[in-house]
C-alpha cells in the first residue's frame, strides 16, 4: 500500500465527479494495466510457485468444508486468522505481521508471502480474499486510509491508502475484516467503516474506503467500487451484530479449535508438502527474475 501522502488519482472527490472519458480515468486506467502487464510478465518466473499455491489453497478450502462450519463469514475470518496467526499456513510453523520487512508482492498472489511467516495487511487480506473466493463466499480487498482518531472524512479522501482489509458479507450485512490488526468493522456512511468494540471502554476505530487504490491494483473495476460505495451506503442504515456477539463468536472459534484438534494437526501436517515447494518456487523465480534482468540490462 501507498504511505501516508496524497497521489491526485487516490482523490475520491475528483474520481466520483469524472466523466468515464476524463483525463483522469483515463490515467487511472493507465496504471491499472501497468499493474497488470507488470504483474503477468513477473508471474511467468513464480509459475511453480503460482501452482502449489494454487492447490494449497483448494486444500485449506476443502479441510474448512470438510469442518461443518456452515457459511458464516465472520466466524470463518476469525478462524482464519487465528490458524494464521498460530503457523498452520507457514513452513516454519509461526507466523509475525510485519510491515516493515521485505517481500515478494507477486502480482495477484500477493498472500503467498504469508507462507515465509511473515506479511503485512495487503498479503493477509489477499490471502484471505483467496480462500473465501475458493469456498464461494463473498470477498473484495478492501483499500483504505486508516489515520488518527482526529482523522476526517474530507482528510482520508485526499490521502493515498495505507491499508488493506477484507470486505465480507454475514447475514447479508457488509462486514470489513481486519487480519492485521484484528478489527471487525461496520459501515456507518459510504466511506467509512467503524470498529465494533466495547463502546464503554474503547473508542472505535475508524477506516476510509478507497476504492481508486483498489481499481488501479486490479482488485476491483470501477463499476464494482461504484456498486460498494451504494451497498456501504445502505448498511450503514442497518443493524449489525454489536461487541457482545462478536465475542461469543470468537469463543465460538475457540471451541471449534479444541473439539477438531487432532483434525487441525493433520491439516497442518498435510499443508506443509505445499509450503514448502511454494517457498522453493518463489526463492527459484526470484532468482531467474533477477538473472534475466541483468542479462538485459
Amino acid at each position: 500500500m501507498a504511505t501516508q501522502g496524497q497521489d491526485t488519482l487516490q482523490n475520491e472527490n475528483l474520481y466520483l465527479g469524472a466523466d468515464k472519458d476524463s483525463a483522469i480515468i483515463k490515467e487511472i486506467m493507465t496504471r491499472q494495466l501497468y499493474y497488470r502487464q507488470n504483474a503477468s510478465e513477473e508471474n511467468r518466473y513464480y509459475s511453480d510457485a503460482i501452482s502449489y499455491y494454487n492447490k494449497f489453497i483448494k486444500l485449506i478450502a476443502q479441510f474448512i468444508k470438510e469442518l461443518g462450519l456452515g457459511d458464516n463469514s465472520i466466524v470463518l475470518s476469525i478462524l482464519l486468522r487465528k490458524l494464521l496467526f498460530e503457523g498452520y499456513f507457514s513452513k516454519d510453523n509461526c507466523f509475525k505481521a510485519d510491515s516493515k520487512q521485505s517481500f515478494y508482492d507477486i502480482g495477484f498472489f500477493e498472500g503467498m508471502d504469508v507462507i515465509r511467516g511473515k506479511g503485512c495487511c495487503r498479503h493477509l487480506a489477499s490471502f484471505h480474499d483467496a480462500i473465501f473466493k475458493e469456498l464461494g463466499n463473498y470477498s473484495q480487498i478492501f483499500t483504505c486510509y486508516y489515520g488518527s482518531l482526529d482523522t476526517t472524512l474530507s482528510e482520508a479522501l485526499v490521502n493515498s491508502a495505507n491499508h488493506a482489509a477484507n470486505l465480507i458479507k454475514s447475514d447479508g450485512l457488509i462486514y470489513v475484516y481486519d487480519s492485521f490488526r484484528n478489527y471487525i468493522l461496520r459501515p456507518i456512511d459510504r466511506f467509512t467503516v467503524e470498529g465494533i468494540v466495547d463502546y464503554e471502554e474503547y473508542i472505535p476505530i475508524k477506516f476510509y474506503y478507497k476504492p481508486l487504490a483498489g481499481v488501479m491494483a486490479c482488485h476491483t473495476t470501477f463499476d464494482e467500487e461504484m456498486n460498494m460505495l451504494k451497498l456501504l451506503e445502505e448498511d450503514s442504515k442497518k443493524m449489525h451484530i454489536n461487541y457482545i456477539k462478536y465475542m461469543e463468536l470468537k469463543k465460538l472459534v475457540e471451541d471449534i479449535f479444541l473439539k477438531n484438534y487432532i483434525s487441525f494437526a493433520d491439516f497442518k501436517s498435510e499443508g506443509k508438502k505445499y509450503t514448502r515447494k511454494i517457498f522453493d518456487g518463489m526463492k527459484q523465480g526470484y532468482v531467474g527474475l533477477v538473472e534475466d534482468f541483468y542479462r538485459r540490462y
